[in-house]
């Protein structure tokens, strides 16, 4: 188990637990991929980060030195080995967007003097306020302004929509960032989260309440103590979602392996795959069978009741056996389930008017056979309970395949 949770690792438990059990317990080791906008995101940050060392210590860098500097960084891999995840976007898309960003973002806060740089790209440890549970978070950059309000900044490079602040990972994210800050940095109160959205060019900005705080807290606590119970228990479920198809671990997957083994010419389990595959196929088509089968057989059912009814008789026979038709009237009261309303009413007959001790821990249907039906309730207490008193039909359509009746009238 972790001995420090981040907000990538909880991240990971929500989006499906067995993820979370491959890659943080099992620490299943994977091959080695290389993707082009996971590159992009680290030179971007890496050249962030630069800038604004460079300039407490009193140079910035030109526009065109940054620029250099970042295609530099791109001139160091092997670019034939990036994979690209978009369909649209090659690997000289992200290099060109990248530097469109951060030019703009250049044009936009040079000479970067809008307070005195505490950190930047830097890795902060700290226990969860109130908890024995350790955290890190790795936080871009945190800056003093000359308002003294300290600014705690996350940079986006991808995304595919513009973030808000009432995004639930924009408020976990930067949620834990300031636990995080105001845990090393305690004398500073005065806080603000702010993530640039760099392919938007735009900033999004966010203070949190004391009580806003205390609530994340609360669902961090709850969150580790739920991955802890999962490994106490061994219970990692999969999670299946519109990210599996991203999932470095969709080959390992129960829900997912077999597929992929239907997929792959060279699975060594491709005939057991197929004939699972060929069970599949008669589960489901025996199942279609068994709705349409039991769509006939409720047409049925009604038209029999109505026909013994018609009839006057509660038996009806055929060459190939008969059918029962128990038709009994039956008294319920409202549950909590098909009636909240009523139910709740009725509770406050029971325990809060009449008072019947005996009666509390009882059902409806107890109440109905041992007060009720015994005459053990008042006159003034059935005429309050008369109206929640549902009155309907109990009927039971028993079939049986036999002989036909005898001609002396008993039965096979």
């Amino acid at each position: 188990m972790l001995s420090k949770f981040s907000h990538s690792s909880l991240g990971t438990f929500r989006q499906c637990p067995k993820k979370f059990w491959f890659c943080y317990v099992e620490r299943v080791k994977l091959p080695h991929r290389v993707f082009a906008h996971l590159q992009l995101g680290s030179i971007v940050h890496r050249q962030l980060a630069t800038l604004y060392q460079q300039a407490l210590d009193g140079k910035v860098y030109s526009r065109e030195e940054l620029i250099a500097s970042y295609k530099n960084d791109w001139d160091q891999l092997d670019k034939t080995k990036l994979e690209v995840v978009a369909e649209h976007m090659g690997v000289d898309d992200y290099i060109e967007n990248g530097s469109r960003m951060l030019g703009t973002y250049y044009d936009n806060f040079q000479p970067f003097d809008q307070g005195i740089l505490i950190m930047a790209e830097g890795n902060v440890n700290f226990q969860l306020p109130g908890t024995n549970i350790m955290f890190t978070a790795r936080i871009d950059r945190v800056l003093k302004r000359s308002d003294g309000v300290l600014e705690i900044c996350d940079y986006k490079t991808g995304g595919q929509a513009l973030p808000s602040a009432r995004d639930a990972s924009f408020r976990e994210q930067m949620g834990l960032y300031q636990l995080a800050i105001q845990d090393r940095y305690p004398q500073y109160e005065d806080v603000e989260l702010v993530q640039y959205a760099l392919k938007y060019k735009e900033a999004v900005s966010c203070r949190f309440r004391p009580d806003e705080l205390d609530e994340l807290t609360e669902q961090f606590r709850s969150e580790v103590n739920q991955i802890i119970n999962a490994e106490r228990y061994d219970d990692w479920p999969e999670r299946e979602s519109v990210l599996c198809r991203f999932c470095d671990y969709a080959h390992l997957c129960p829900r997912k392996r077999h597929q992929a083994a239907l997929e792959s010419e060279d699975d060594p389990e491709r005939t057991s795959a197929e004939q699972a595959a060929g069970l599949v196929d008669q589960y489901l088509d025996w199942n279609d069978k068994k709705k349409e089968a039991e769509a006939e057989l409720k047409m049925l059912r009604k038209e029999l009741i109505v026909t013994a009814k018609d009839l006057g008789v509660s038996k009806l026979y055929s060459s190939e056996g008969y059918v029962t038709v128990s038709v009994r009237p039956a008294t319920k009261l409202p549950t909590r389930t098909n009636n909240p309303t009523a139910f709740a009413q009725l509770v406050y007959l029971v325990r809060e008017k009449w008072k019947l001790e005996e009666c509390l821990t009882l059902d409806a249907t107890a109440l109905l056979k041992d007060f009720y039906g015994k005459g053990k309730l008042t006159d003034e207490q059935v005429g309050e309970l008369e109206p929640h008193i549902i009155r309907k039909d109990d009927v039971r359509v028993t079939p049986r395949r036999s002989s036909p009746a005898t001609a002396d009238g008993q039965e096979d």
